[in-house]
C-alpha cells in the first residue's frame, strides 16, 4: 500500500504549476492554540500548515509526508519565504516510525484521516501539556462531494481518545465541511 500511496501523491505534487499553499481556515481559526515550541507537521503534502506555523516566531517546524515530491516543493516554497523546515519522508500507515522523530510542544494533522493508532502515536510523541491541532473531512463533505466517506470522519470519532484531554471539537456544518479537534497531553 505504501509504494501506491507515495506513488499517488508524488503524480499529484509533481504537477508544473507553482502555486503557494494556502493555509487551511481551521488553522488560521485556532493556530493560538497551539503551544510554542517545536512543531511536528503530519502528512504536510506541500507544506501549507508547515509554512504558515514557521513563518510565526517560536514554532521550529519537522513536516512529514510520504510524498517527496511533495516535501521537495515544501522546501523550495521554504527557501523563497526564507524559512527553515526540516522534512522527513515517512509512512503514517507505520506509525511507529515517529517514535523516532522525538517529542514536541505541538503536533498538526489536516486533511487526512488517521487511524486511531496513530492519533494515539501522535499524542505520545507530545511534550506534557504539548497540544494536537486536528481537522479533516467529515461526512457532510461525503454528501456534498462525493468524497470518499472511507477518507471521511464520523461525528465525534476521536473525542474519546485515550492519553489526551479533548479542549475542544468543532463540526462545520458549511463548506468546507470539516471536523476540528484540539487535544493536550496531560502534565
Amino acid at each position: 500500500m505504501a509504494v501506491i500511496d507515495r506513488q499517488k501523491w508524488d503524480k499529484v505534487y509533481s504537477h508544473p504549476q507553482r502555486e503557494f499553499p494556502t493555509a487551511p481556515a481551521a488553522l488560521l481559526a485556532h493556530a493560538d492554540c497551539l503551544m510554542p515550541g517545536n512543531l511536528l507537521d503530519v502528512a504536510c503534502g506541500e507544506g501549507a500548515v508547515s509554512l504558515y506555523m514557521a513563518a510565526r516566531d517560536g514554532y521550529p517546524t519537522t513536516a512529514i509526508d510520504i510524498s517527496q515530491t511533495g516535501l521537495d516543493r515544501l522546501s523550495v516554497f521554504a527557501r523563497d519565504e526564507q524559512l527553515t523546515i526540516s522534512t522527513q519522508c515517512l509512512d503514517l500507515d507505520d506509525w511507529q516510525q515517529l517514535s523516532t522523530l522525538g517529542t514536541y510542544q505541538s503536533i498538526t494533522l489536516f486533511r487526512y484521516k488517521p487511524s486511531r493508532e496513530l492519533l494515539s502515536a501522535l499524542i505520545c510523541a507530545l511534550l506534557p501539556g504539548g497540544r494536537l491541532l486536528f481537522s479533516s473531512f467529515n461526512m457532510q463533505h461525503h454528501h456534498s462531494s462525493g468524497f470518499s466517506q472511507r477518507f471521511c470522519l464520523q461525528p465525534r470519532e476521536f473525542v474519546d481518545l485515550t492519553g489526551s484531554k479533548l479542549i475542544a471539537y468543532i463540526s462545520s456544518s458549511s463548506a468546507p465541511f470539516t471536523d476540528t479537534y484540539i487535544f493536550e497531553k496531560p502534565q
